[in-house]
This record gives C-alpha cells, sequence and structure tokens, in this order.
C-alpha cells in the first residue's frame, strides 16, 4: 500500500498546481462563459487520477511528474526528485536518513503510518458519501410524482437532482409555476449534460485526495462554475428578460435554504449570492472573449495534460527506426569533429570496419533524424547505424542514416557485437534480480551482497557496455529509490578511479550531477632508459644486452590492460649447438593513470626460459620461444614443482640442470622483484613528464610515488 500511496502523493503534488493555475485562471475568464472555466476542471480531475501522461517540451508544470521516487524509503539519504534544486533540498533536509543499525528506515515508519491515515480517511468520507445519499433516497420515498421524473417533496427547502442512471428532479412544495419552469429547465440541463455524473466522480476523486486542501478547493469551485454555466444556459435559451424573475427565484429558494440531507451526493443548488449577481450581469459574450477564452482553455488544457520532458541525450538519440531492429544494421563508433547543420564529421575509432574506407566520415543529418536528436559537440562520442554504404571520396560519405547513438563524451566505446538492447535486457533483468529482497532492509549494500553473483556478472565478468547503459538512465532521470542507489554503487565499481566525486553521503542524483569522468592519460609500454644489471641482459659477468627486455615486452607488452611495468630475476644463461635458453621470473604489473592515480589492472609473477637461436647472418641471438610456467605445457598449482624441473634442462640435449629447479622455486616467493618494479615504475612516470602520481592499493589506500 507504500507504493500506492506514493502514487497517489504525487498526483495529489501534480494536481495540487494545476489546481491552483485554474483558479488563477478563472480571473481572466471572469467575462467569459462559465461553461468554459467548468470545463478547465476536467484537466485537474485527469491529473488527479491518472499516474501517466505523455512527456512534452510544451508541458506547463515546471517539475517532475513524480517527484517523490517510488523506492525513497529505501534511500539511505531520501531526497525528493522534483527538478527545482532548491525545492529538492528544502524538502529533503527534513526527511529522516537510514539508520544502518536500525531494522527499519524511519522514513519506512512514517511512510506506513501516512498510508494507513490516508487509506482511513478514504474510507470514512466514501462510507459518509454512500451512507448519506441512500439515507437521502430513502427520504424521498414519500414524494409525490408530478410528470417524467419530477417529484415533490415536503422534507426538502431547495430543488435537487437524486440518482446516477435514473435521475430525478425533486423540488419543494410551495414553488410558483414561473419558479417550477425555471428550476426544472436548470435541473434538466444538469442531467443533459450529465452533471449529477460527474459530481458523483468529482466526490470520489475528493476521497481519494481528502488530505489535499486545493482538492476541497476544486470540488467547491467546480460545483460554483457548474451552477452558473447552467443557470447561464437557462438564460440562453429562454431570453435575457427573465434575468430579474430567476434571480428572484433563486432569491426565494436562498431565504429557507438548507443542507439537502447532508449528502455531499445530493445535487442541490449552492452559491445562490453568486449565482444571483452572475445572473443580474449576464450578457451575451462578444466573439472575441469566446474566442480568446477557448484558446485560452485549448493551451491550459494541452500544457497541463503533458508531462514535463525529461532532459537527456546518453543514448537517447533516436531515429525513424526501432531500435530492435536498428540494431542489426551496419554501425560503427567514432569521434563527432565537426558540427554543421546537416552533417557531423566523425573520425573512426581504430579496429571498425568502416575505418577500411576513410579515417573520416561525413555523416548526413536528414529531416527525421534532426527533428528528433539533441545538439551535437565537438567531442562528442557516437555510434552511427546505417545502411552499409559509404560513398568514397575525403572524407568519405554515408548519406543513408538509420541512427546516431549518443554516448558519454568522456568514455571510449566501440559498436560491438552485442547490440543495445540486449544490454539493455541484460542489466534490467540483473537489476530486478537485486532489488528483489531483501525487502525488509533499507541499506541498498544488503540487497547486493544477497544477489553478488547477478552484481558481479554485470560488473566484473561481463562489463561490456553496462556502464554506458547505466550512465544513459541517469541521463534519462530513470535513477529514483533503491534503483538508483544500485546503479550508482555498479557505476562506481566499474569507474573505479576514473570516478572524480569522493563525497560518498551524495544521492545517485547529486553523485550523478558532479561525476565528469577522468580520461585515462596514455602511457607506453616500460623499457629502461639506460638499462643496466638484469635490464641489461648481465648473467655471471656477461652481458647479452637488450635481448632480454625484447622477449619480454614481445610476450608480455601491447596489453589493453594499461602500460607494463617488469621486474626480472635472471638466474641462469646456457648456449648449446646454436641455441641459447635464458632461465627467467618475471614479475609484470598494468597500470592505468587517470589524472594523479595510478590503478592497477593485473599482473602476475611467472618463472619461465627465453630461448633464443643464433642468428644466420650474425654474431647476434634472435627471439624464438617464451616458455612459461602456467602454459598447457608446464602447468602450474599442483604441478607448479614438476613444471619448473621440466623447464629447468638444456636447450637442445635436454640435460637436466641439477640444482636450478631448486634455486627458481626457492626465489619466487622473493620480493626484491617487487622493490625493482617500484623504482622503475616512479622512474618510468618522471620520465614521461608525470609527477605527484599516487598509487591506489586494492584496500583503496593510497601511496605517493613521487
Amino acid at each position: 500500500m507504500d507504493k500506492l500511496f506514493l502514487t497517489i502523493l504525487n498526483m495529489s503534488l501534480t494536481g495540487a498546481f494545476v489546481i491552483g493555475a485554474i483558479c488563477l485562471a478563472r480571473l481572466p475568464l471572469k467575462k467569459a462563459p462559465k461553461i468554459i472555466s467548468y470545463c478547465l476542471w476536467a484537466v485537474a480531475g485527469f491529473r488527479l487520477v491518472f499516474p501517466f501522461s505523455i512527456e512534452s517540451i510544451f508541458s506547463l508544470i515546471p517539475f517532475k511528474a513524480h517527484t517523490i521516487p517510488t523506492d525513497i524509503v529505501m534511500q539511505p539519504v531520501p531526497r525528493i526528485d522534483s527538478g527545482i534544486s532548491f525545492v529538492n533540498n528544502a524538502v529533503s533536509s527534513i526527511l529522516p536518513a537510514a539508520k544502518p543499525t536500525a531494522s527499519v528506515n524511519p522514513l519506512q515508519i512514517w511512510m506506513a503510518t501516512g498510508a494507513w491515515l490516508w487509506f482511513g480517511g478514504v474510507a470514512v468520507l466514501f462510507i459518509y458519501g454512500v451512507v448519506s445519499f441512500f439515507i437521502l433516497k430513502r427520504n424521498m420515498r414519500e414524494a409525490a410524482h408530478i410528470e417524467a421524473n419530477i417529484y415533490e417533496a415536503e422534507n426538502i427547502k431547495s430543488p435537487c437532482v437524486l440518482g446516477v442512471f435514473k435521475p430525478k428532479i425533486y423540488l419543494p412544495i410551495g414553488l410558483s409555476g414561473q419558479e417550477k419552469i425555471y428550476i426544472v429547465l436548470h435541473e434538466q440541463t444538469h442531467i443533459r449534460r450529465h452533471d449529477h455524473i460527474i459530481k458523483f466522480v468529482a466526490y470520489f476523486i475528493l476521497c481519494v485526495h481528502w488530505f489535499n486542501p486545493l482538492a476541497w478547493v476544486a470540488f467547491l469551485l467546480m460545483g460554483v462554475d457548474m451552477e452558473m454555466s447552467c443557470d447561464e444556459r437557462v438564460l440562453k435559451e429562454m431570453g435575457g428578460e427573465i434575468k430579474k424573475d430567476y434571480s428572484l427565484s433563486l432569491l426565494s429558494l436562498a431565504t429557507e435554504r438548507r443542507i439537502i440531507g447532508g449528502s455531499p451526493l445530493a445535487f442541490g443548488e449552492g452559491g445562490v449570492k453568486g449565482r444571483i449577481k452572475n445572473v443580474l450581469n449576464f450578457k451575451k459574450p462578444s466573439r472575441m472573449i469566446i474566442v480568446v477564452s477557448v484558446a485560452l482553455v485549448a493551451v491550459l488544457s494541452a500544457g497541463f495534460a503533458v508531462n514535463r520532458a525529461t532532459d537527456g541525450n546518453i543514448l537517447n538519440s533516436f531515429i525513424p527506426m526501432s531500435m530492435k531492429n536498428v540494431d542489426k544494421e551496419p554501425h560503427f563508433a567514432g569521434t563527432v569533429t565537426e558540427v554543421h547543420d546537416n552533417a557531423i564529421l566523425v573520425s573512426v575509432n581504430e579496429g571498425e570496419d568502416a575505418r577500411r574506407s576513410s579515417d573520416l566520415i561525413s555523416v548526413s543529418l536528414n529531416v527525421k533524424l534532426k527533428d528528433s536528436m539533441t545538439h551535437f559537440t565537438v567531442g562528442d562520442k557516437v555510434i552511427v547505424y546505417y545502411n552499409g554504404e559509404i560513398a568514397e571520396s575525403y572524407p568519405a560519405q554515408v548519406n543513408t542514416v538509420y541512427a546516431i547513438i549518443l554516448t558519454s563524451p568522456d568514455m571510449q566505446i566501440t559498436s560491438s557485437d552485442e547490440n543495445i538492447s540486449d544490454i539493455a535486457q541484460r542489466v534490467e533483468d540483473g537489476l530486478f534480480v537485486i532489488m528483489s529482497s531483501p525487502l525488509s532492509s533499507s541499506n541498498p549494500q544488503d540487497y547486493i551482497n544477497e544477489h553478488w553473483e547477478e552484481y558481479e556478472n554485470l560488473t566484473m565478468k561481463y562489463p561490456d557496455g553496462v556502464l554506458e547503459y547505466l550512465l544513459s538512465q541517469f541521463e534519462a532521470g530513470n535513477f529514483s529509490g533503491l534503483r538508483g542507489q544500485i546503479m550508482m554503487r555498479m557505476c562506481k565499481d566499474m569507474l573505479g578511479v576514473q570516478n572524480n566525486v569522493t563525497d560518498e553521503s551524495l544521492s545517485p542524483q547529486e553523485w550523478y550531477r558532479q561525476l565528469s569522468i577522468i580520461s585515462e592519460i596514455k602511457l607506453p609500454d616500460f623499457k629502461p632508459e639506460n638499462p643496466s644489471g638484469v635490464y641489461d641482459g648481465e648473467v655471471d659477468g656477461k652481458v647479452y644486452g637488450g635481448i632480454f627486455n625484447s622477449a619480454i615486452l614481445q610476450q608480455y607488452g601491447g596489453s589493453e590492460s594499461g602500460f607494463l611495468m617488469y621486474a626480472p630475476t635472471i638466474y641462469d644463461a646456457f648456449e648449446e649447438s646454436g641455441k641459447l635458453k635464458v632461465f627467467v621470473t618475471v614479475y609484470y604489473e598494468y597500470y592505468r593513470l587517470y589524472g594523479s592515480t595510478l590503478e592497477s589492472t593485473g599482473g602476475a609473477v611467472i618463472p619461465g626460459a627465453i630461448i633464443f637461436r643464433s642468428g644466420d647472418y650474425s654474431s647476434g641471438w634472435e627471439f624464438e620461444e617464451f616458455l612459461e610456467v602456467g602454459s598447457a605445457n608446464l602447468p602450474d598449482g599442483a604441478y607448479f614443482g614438476d613444471s619448473i624441473r621440466k623447464l629447468c634442462v638444456m636447450p637442445v640435449s635436454g640435460n637436466e640442470i641439477k640444482g636450478l629447479a631448486e634455486k627458481m622455486t626457492s626465489d619466487y616467493a622473493n620480493d626484491a622483484r617487487r622493490e625493482l618494479l617500484m623504482q622503475s615504475l616512479k622512474e618510468h612516470l618522471t620520465a614521461h613528464g608525470q609527477t605527484g602520481i599516487s598509487l591506489k592499493k586494492p584496500d583503496g589506500s593510497m601511496i605517493e610515488l613521487n
């Protein structure tokens, strides 16, 4: 029931704004026919009843339709999201924060209490309305039938309409013949316009929104406009000369008028003073007043009936084709380098098939595309879906474009085999599972811990495209409540040190607003500037030069995981029949640099042997093979010792090299290689102009390097 109550609250907030606006709009509509003001209340009713509406840039509602997130009770720091900053801050500041040690979020208690109070109020008003209606109907049993659906009753002082499907008109006894004509015509007008049904519906809407004072204002003012518009209809049909007699009839009824049986559903006559004034001042409005009034009502109705459009541009520049179909079309990823009225110039990413035609492609913006797109700027990362045809020129041209997907400007992307809709479905399925339990907890981390496998699959095992999709959901505003908290944690885990926001107390909305993804600073793989010792291939006083470095770089360098750093230990080198076999243990690590933060992306300590052969035309050595413990032929784990012994043999004869296996095994855990690597890392950073760098450790702490 909490979610239903939150939905009602959101509708009531929107409805309250619309009601207030209608109250103001009634002022310039004073001289217009009252039927125009009466019709405006339908928009307020729509906003109070329907929790959904289409979005439009022409909406007159300045805040979001779902100001209160449906999962606000699950947020560690509850916040509303009206789209208006000062309103968000003012309201959110008084909401109680979650208590990690408590089994129930304080806001959950507030919400549950409010929901039951709301439901109790609805029940009381509904029962009161229905019971009083049937009591009044019972009291009308003795009414005398005059004609058709018209009756006279002794126990009423004011005429009324009673009933829904077969409404009856009840008149007080003692009316003159002329008064009866006026009143019957008035009540019949109500029935023809189905005002008796509208009154029932309006009352039930009031029951649902009983806590909203503006809903009561709307109910009363709608009744006033209903009666006055009906009076005007009678005057129009019978002529303006009856104004005096008609107003005297109203005055006569008012002198002895009382509430009709106490029933809010009894359709009686009210607001007599205002009605008399309106009748006496009635005159046929000019055509100009009618035209302007109708235009104003049309604009207000259209503007209040639609929701404020959600801003967004990531994965949100759409196209004439459905996303389901467009994913199957040829596409390429790149960066916008120029923006023109009818085209954008895209620098195609490395590795894309389209780059075979040209590294620069002019992408045509047809009319349909331009009408549905956000504005492109230089530096935007895009995926272009097209018909597969690239016109040869420089730059090349793509004229038939189905879609241009705009992604995060700070993120490098490629068009992968997995289409966008598949990624979206995978992420949404994962989020659904994660959010499913434990429902009793208000701590988002509890949901992640309980569904760690699903969380890990999205953030660690299969992250391709997931981050881009999650950021697109933030941009589209789809991050309320628990969903937003989990999405924020997923993004933080995938961004790592690329996340520039350090304040952990921020809500998902505030975090995303402050997010500016830190770009990677590309550094080359490590290669000693002035090699000495092991880096110069020195073994027992003999120097082999840089051939060992070249072999290690060939084996481990050029990785997409980052730039390579390595520190080897050279145990021995043996030459036999034109072969050279060098026994080493290599400690290597990959790093990425983001701003002033260095992050390790992986590494290993690998015992192995590098085999060279004698050059055919020189006295130098040529690389032939790198044997690693941990490969298929030299497995590690339980077979580690056997693999080391199998490795430690001569390069040609295969004879065992005594004592070498034991030496390599005992040295495997030697920390000297790590010290050498860290020293080399500092020198590598300095050599490439990177100072003030800190290394982020696995536990999140930082080590200053230089």
